[in-house]
């Protein structure tokens, strides 16, 4: 499949949420050299990985605007935080900067699906070493400080408690 953005219109072959340019300039104003280090077709591929991560995790508010687009975007009757409508021909920044978040994870070699953590709930080393794991936590790295970036977009999913949950 080819590397094809998603501009607002519902296409049915989209496959990421932002363009290696805009994200090119997102971590140019950053500063970030793990992006700007990486291939085009490397950043290609951790934009469309980024993108299919996000779109599985949240249960965005609104309605998919086609039932033939590819992505969760664009939306029906979505407003963002402070209740303003997004427009149903527009991809929030926040979702774009959300992408862009989880896409230099992945250039920087995180694989996003696979990485099993759970909360320490004790720990002992005095003596022999015990570790005790939250048995009740979800498996998955939590992303807190990115899944705020799109938390007025959500719909109730775990990714807003900065949980990656899979059902």
């Amino acid at each position: 499949m080819a590397f094809t953005v998603e501009t607002g219109s519902g296409a049915a072959d989209s496959n990421s949420y932002v363009s290696v340019a805009s994200a090119d300039t997102y971590f140019s104003d950053r500063s970030n050299t793990t992006w700007s280090a990486a291939s085009t077709a490397s950043k290609q591929a951790a934009l469309v990985k980024a993108t299919s991560y996000i779109d599985s995790m949240v249960s965005f508010i609104g309605f998919k605007t086609s039932g033939t687009q590819a992505l969760k975007w664009p939306r029906y009757e979505a407003e963002d935080e402070d209740g303003y409508a997004i427009a149903s021909t527009t991809i929030p920044q926040k979702l774009k900067d959300c992408t862009c978040e989880f896409a230099v994870l992945v250039v920087g070699g995180t694989d996003l699906i696979t990485t099993p953590t759970k909360s320490v709930v004790k720990e002992k080393i005095d003596g022999a070493v015990e570790i005790v794991y939250d048995t009740h936590s979800p498996d998955g790295t939590r992303y807190t400080d990115i899944w705020a970036l799109i938390s007025g977009l959500t719909g109730g999913s775990s990714a807003i408690m900065g949980y990656n949950v899979r059902s």
